[in-house]
């Protein structure tokens, strides 16, 4: 990824975040925060992974409230950043948070965590 792709993906990621929480009134939008915006050099295809909080329906629904606001969102990017093509948006679930909550629930489950006042207790007892 070139430097000025990573400055418009940047841009992109900033603008949509304000515009989802200042200017968005579609009610199937729940808590959504984009999280990572991967723009290509070509600029004109980009992924846009968001995090949603809810249930896998909230996220479903997110996502089609989303698409349907796709234009909107384009354009108001466009008018932001001023390139020759807005770049189509691709919006992807980022379900990163869920596997790592899944990924401590396997290892408490197999009593492979431990709480981090178990830790600090042993190395209180190191140090005496």
């Amino acid at each position: 990824m070139s430097r000025r792709s990573e400055r418009v993906g940047h841009i992109i990621q900033k603008e949509l975040g304000r515009l989802l929480t200042e200017e968005a009134r579609d009610p199937r939008l729940g808590f959504v925060t984009v999280v990572n915006v991967n723009c290509p050099n070509d600029l004109r295809n980009v992924k846009i992974y968001i995090s949603v909080m809810g249930s896998p329906e909230q996220k479903k629904k997110t996502l089609l409230g989303l698409n349907s606001a796709k234009g909107y969102l384009r354009s108001r990017v466009g008018n932001i950043i001023q390139l020759r093509y807005v770049p189509e948006f691709h919006f992807i679930i980022d379900d990163t948070l869920d596997r790592a909550d899944e990924f401590d629930r396997l290892m408490a489950e197999a009593g492979l965590a431990k709480d981090h006042k178990d830790v600090d207790d042993e190395s209180h007892k190191e140090d005496s």
